[in-house]
């Protein structure tokens, strides 16, 4: 059983977290860690990186449609989502 928990917490425009220990009920609130943002070229590189994941997470509805024994085709759903994944998919200069 875990002994302390962490809630985030917001204080006006800063974000902290305050750690509770489930043993003796003491808090303590600590700063979050700044984020720092990401460039455009590494918010494209996770796009590509999660577009190539979902491709090929569900190529096998890809290599069950070309199984003449199966004779099921892949859901509009799929379709639709990986037409997006591979429009999302940008080449990085």
């Amino acid at each position: 059983m875990p002994t302390t928990l962490v809630l985030p917490q917001l204080h006006g425009s800063f974000k902290m977290r305050r750690i509770i220990n489930l043993t003796t009920g003491e808090t303590e609130e600590l700063p979050d860690l700044p984020v720092t943002p990401l460039t455009k070229a590494e918010a494209q590189k996770k796009v590509n990186n999660e577009s190539k994941v979902y491709l090929a997470e569900t190529g096998w509805y890809v290599e069950r449609l070309n199984d003449p024994s199966s004779k099921k085709a892949i859901p509009q759903k799929i379709l639709n989502a990986r037409a997006a994944a591979r429009a999302a998919h940008k080449d990085i200069d």
